[in-house]
């Protein structure tokens, strides 16, 4: 028999969406289930950010400054600025990579941390440029 060591709040979910009744799911952790959908939001921010930092330099052979050079890329979308996991406007530190640095090579390089009263969070998934959000 295979064991998955599963975080209580994804069984709460699975459980509830496979049908189990209403009254099976009055035990949810109503803020344990939020904070998972906002850490799930951050991390879908962060890999759209990241998608529109290495298009930029695709286009423009260049790394962006600033997250707001990349905003027309990302259909022009303020809100995936604001991090919803820690509400934080700005929510997100943008790192410009080196010129020589591609994305095929950034598997380590740090471009995005998750900002919490203005200062980065490191106990919180930063993104690298190869696209992935993962801890640090």
């Amino acid at each position: 028999m295979l064991k998955l060591k599963l975080p209580r709040w994804i069984l709460v979910v699975m459980l509830c969406y496979s049908g189990a009744s209403s009254s099976g799911c009055i035990d949810l952790q109503t803020s344990e289930v939020r904070q998972a959908a906002q850490r799930v939001s951050s991390i879908n921010k962060m890999k759209i950010l990241i998608l529109g930092i290495n298009q930029f330099h695709e286009k423009e052979g260049t790394w962006p400054d600033d997250l707001e050079a990349i905003m027309p890329l990302v259909q022009n979308d303020p809100t995936l600025l604001h991090n919803p996991l820690t509400d934080a406007q700005p929510g997100y530190d943008y790192v410009k990579p080196p010129e020589t640095m591609t994305p095929a090579k950034g598997g380590n390089t740090i471009v995005l941390y998750q900002l919490r009263k203005g200062k980065r969070d490191k106990k919180l998934n930063v993104g690298y440029l190869d696209g992935s959000v993962r801890e640090p």
